[in-house]
């Protein structure tokens, strides 16, 4: 009778069990069935903003971020990426992931993209209508999830991710929630969302950027910190290259178009230039006059502002110069690769497509410079000034045609509506540089004045030997001595020693000044900076110079070179014309030519890639 009592009593307990169970799950199955989202769900597509037509799909979330398999589409309405569905959602839980596809404006490039991109985000709608869908929502998508897997609350998960993503930029400053923020808000949250988003594109086709920011978002997802090397590579380039003023100029004209005015303004203060992890005083943008603003209003005030406008030639020399030694150290095995490094010189190489660009650059602004000088009408002679950046101009060009062969030659400003962007063989680039020198020799200085710069300013000696290596690539081996014997070397005579990088002795002719170049993360910093300064010509590199036009055995000639210079500026251009790099450093044939950038064969359809790469 008792056995048949506690039966009963356990059958009783458990239907209780069962009732309570599924009075509970009725309770929370009512509560979700409950929601609705407040109001109208609204917001905007912002990488630079979308354009009209941008595809959005929101996907309803369980409390564990997964789809429930109910979605809502729509498409932006604007070329300002603004977006709204219907009607109020029919939703079951708060938490909704938006997922976006579409074309838009390239805020480095100060145009359309190309090709579309996509952009997540993931968003709690219990306290909002308005959400905005951007690169940090993308970002922070794949931790955020990972985060609530393990136990998060979604607040506390989307608050952690924001911190960590921002301190993967060296940037301490709080913002509001990501869906919350728009290029167009006009206060931090924008400029930093803007450094962000400019950071990453620098320098990317479509294509590029979306696999940059795929693997960015799959490593910090594990942990909350980047470290893939190559990612951060790519970080440090954009960090380092980008003009903040420049970036904001084309935004605000865009935004004019469209009818609109925002307010952003420079945002270099969350860019940590230097790459050293902290954003400080010595981030500072050290160029003189942003890329594409050069203007005869600030440039030609007085000899100052010309000399500055010079000056910023010769940083932008010291960025290419120093990209072209990272390449040609990669080329030499120098720098060998590593887990840590992708050093792969192909058409998508970060390496190729910044010494493209900054070699472009310099020549841009040189153009301009000695375009407007010409017809400049003032008391001060500028005649000097003409010379100087033409030689600066010949030695990028002489460099440039050594590592790719067939390139454009411009010789005006970019901006110039008869401008042609189209290639020419090697040899006519190195009659034009000749040509050039050769017009200019009997101008340029044969002293060295300190208070412009001493030996890190180009002159007369510079000039013949940067002529010299435009004979000795043409295989005119009596040309380029008679050019070398037309001047007194003896006075640089010396010893090369280590002391030449840290300052400027007595057999330097010419050297590079480091002591603006703040990129600390470059492989150049971390490689193959020795001091302050980086010797371009020597008292040694003339004699080799010399031993080479005279027909030197090879073999005495490459080991004099390791001996006295190095794996330095020089080798590999020696190494070319004596026709060894392949047997020394064991390159393919068609490795003797640098791949032309995809990024710029996309902008430019004319351009022919170099043979061998694809």
């Amino acid at each position: 009778m008792k056995t048949l009592k506690r039966k009963t009593w356990l059958i009783v307990m458990a239907i209780v069990s069962v009732c309570l169970n599924l009075t509970a799950c009725s309770s929370n199955d009512e509560k979700e069935d409950d929601f609705t989202a407040k109001g109208q769900i609204t917001g905007k597509l912002e990488k630079g903003p979308f354009l009209q037509g941008s595809k959005v799909i929101l996907y309803e979330l369980n409390n564990n971020l997964s789809q429930t398999g109910k979605s809502y589409k729509t498409n932006t309405t604007n070329d300002l990426g603004e977006f709204s569905f219907d009607s109020s959602l029919a939703l079951s839980s708060q938490y909704a992931e938006l997922e976006t596809n579409g074309y838009f404006y390239n805020e480095t490039e100060g145009e359309e993209s190309r090709a579309p991109i996509t952009l997540n985000a993931l968003v709690d709608l219990s306290e909002k209508g308005m959400v905005n869908v951007n690169l940090i929502t993308h970002l922070e998508f794949g931790r955020v999830k990972k985060l609530v897997q393990d136990g998060k609350s979604f607040k506390d998960a989307k608050k952690q991710a924001e911190q960590e993503l921002l301190a993967c930029f060296a940037i301490t400053h709080k913002i509001d929630s990501p869906e919350n923020i728009s290029l167009m808000d006009g206060n931090d949250n924008a400029k930093i969302l803007l450094a962000i988003s400019s950071i990453l594109l620098y320098r990317q086709s479509e294509a590029r950027f979306s696999e940059l920011i795929s693997k960015f978002s799959t490593d910090f997802a594990r942990n909350g910190t980047i470290t893939d090397t190559n990612i951060r590579q790519e970080m440090q380039s954009g960090q380092y290259n980008i003009n903040p003023k420049s970036i904001v100029k084309k935004m605000k004209e865009h935004y004019t178009r469209k009818g609109v005015t925002i307010s952003i303004e420079d945002f270099s203060q969350y860019v940590d230039r230097n790459g050293d992890g902290v954003l400080d005083e010595n981030d500072a943008f050290t160029e003189v006059i942003p890329d594409d603003q050069l203007t005869e209003e600030n440039i030609f005030q007085d000899a100052t502002t010309i000399q500055n406008a010079l000056d910023g030639i010769y940083a932008k020399l010291v960025d290419f110069t120093t990209l072209q030694l990272t390449v040609e150290a990669i080329r030499t095995k120098k720098i060998t690769a590593s887990n840590l490094y992708n050093l792969r010189l192909d058409t998508d190489s970060r390496y190729i497509s910044d010494l493209w660009k900054s070699g472009y650059q310099c020549i841009h602004n040189a153009n301009f410079m000695i375009e407007a000088l010409s017809q400049y009408n003032s008391n001060i002679d500028v005649s000097t000034y003409i010379t100087e950046v033409k030689l600066l101009r010949a030695f990028v060009y002489y460099n440039m045609t050594l590592l790719w062969g067939n390139i454009p030659l411009v010789t005006i400003p970019l901006s110039t509506p008869e401008v042609e962007y189209i290639q020419k063989e090697q040899n006519e680039i190195l009659d034009f540089v000749y040509n050039e020198l050769n017009g200019i020799l009997p101008n340029l200085s044969v002293t060295f004045d300190e208070e412009k710069g001493g030996k890190s300013r180009m002159g007369y000696y510079s000039a013949l030997a940067l002529a010299a290596e435009v004979k000795l690539l043409q295989g005119k081996k009596t040309e380029a001595i008679n050019l070398l014997n037309q001047a007194e070397w003896d006075e640089f005579a010396g010893e090369q020693t280590e002391a030449i990088y840290s300052k400027n002795g007595q057999s330097t002719i010419f050297s590079l000044s480091l002591l603006s170049y703040s990129n600390t993360g470059s492989l150049f910093n971390r490689f193959l900076r020795k001091g302050d300064f980086y010797p371009i010509y020597s008292y040694a590199h003339i004699n080799l110079l010399k031993k080479e036009a005279k027909d030197t055995d090879i073999s005495s000639l490459l080991n004099e070179w390791l001996s006295t210079i190095g794996l330095e500026y020089g080798y590999w251009g020696t190494l070319k014309r004596t026709k060894t790099a392949i047997s020394t450093t064991g390159c393919k044939e068609y490795e003797l030519l640098l791949p032309i950038p995809q990024i710029e064969l996309v902008s430019c359809p004319t351009l022919i890639q170099n043979p061998g790469y694809m």
